[in-house]
């Protein structure tokens, strides 16, 4: 059961590794020394730091809903002054929408409700688009990161402007996405 679980998370199976997608991102931007990435669906900041190690100048936004992944994040913080988190979703609207997952800190949660058929929990989140992000602060991306468990398409529609001087999208692509249509 471990087994199938991890695989179907892509571990084991050569899908998931943060580190072969940083060093792909570096590779594709070696004439860079600095960045500016866009983390959405952070999680607990293993993207952002790995980005990090390899871009110690680098400028990372980190998106994140779940509260309670946020508190374990809090810790990176202190580490890497140049990174910074909003406990905000990212769409393709703003207000306030249902964030379901599965257990505390999986990293499954999702505002599609079809994707986590089974979730333990769901709660009330802000949600904003990533372009009235970048016209309220005026940060724009070079790379931007996707990860929010088949509501990738939501992300990019809710980005249409920002995606037009982007250099790198990177998104997560797996099943979810067939459920999520």
């Amino acid at each position: 059961m471990k087994f199938s679980f991890d695989a179907s998370l892509g571990y084991g199976t050569g899908g998931f590794d943060i580190k072969n997608e940083v060093e792909t991102i570096s590779k594709l931007l070696s004439d860079r020394s600095e960045i500016t990435c866009f983390d959405i669906g952070a999680n607990k900041g293993e993207w952002a730091s790995g980005i990090l190690d390899v871009y110690p100048n680098a400028k990372v936004y980190c998106f994140e809903p779940d509260l309670k992944s946020i508190k374990v994040f809090e810790n990176l913080l202190n580490e890497f002054p140049n990174l910074a988190l909003h406990n905000i979703a990212i769409s393709d609207y703003e207000g306030v929408a249902s964030l379901h997952t599965l257990t505390d800190l999986w990293g499954g949660a999702s505002l599609l409700p079809q994707v986590s058929l089974n979730a333990g929990y769901s709660k009330d989140v802000q949600v904003d688009t990533l372009d009235n992000f970048v016209l309220k602060s005026g940060i724009q991306p070079d790379v931007i990161k996707i990860d929010v468990e088949g509501a990738e398409m939501s992300v990019l529609k809710g980005a249409s402007h920002t995606l037009k001087s982007v250099t790198l999208v990177e998104f997560e692509f797996s099943d979810l996405q067939m459920y999520s249509k």
